[in-house]
């Protein structure tokens, strides 16, 4: 999981059409599941939504075929690399 700047397109995979989103990052946030992985992905507005309303899984764990576990959005990450925390 990485993703440092807003000059990308969102990270996150469409898991049930295996596509990655062509759509234009608006932030970074640092997200992480129950089994620790964690770390800074770029997404783009349809995705932070989603993030918020708990819908995006880890890629790691849905990789791995066994697991679905939800990724929960922890803080955001300005671009000068500051993490501020998300509260709610």
């Amino acid at each position: 999981m990485n993703g440092d700047s807003l000059d990308q397109t969102c990270v996150i995979v469409d898991m049930s059409l295996d596509e990655r989103c062509t759509r234009a990052a608006v932030i970074v946030l640092l997200m992480g599941c129950v089994h620790e992985h964690v770390g800074h992905i770029s997404v783009c507005q349809f995705h932070v939504q989603r993030a918020a309303d708990g819908d995006l899984l880890c890629p790691h764990c849905y990789a791995s075929g066994e697991l679905t576990c939800p990724l929960e959005a922890l803080a955001e990450v300005t671009e000068s690399g500051e993490r501020r925390v998300l509260q709610g």
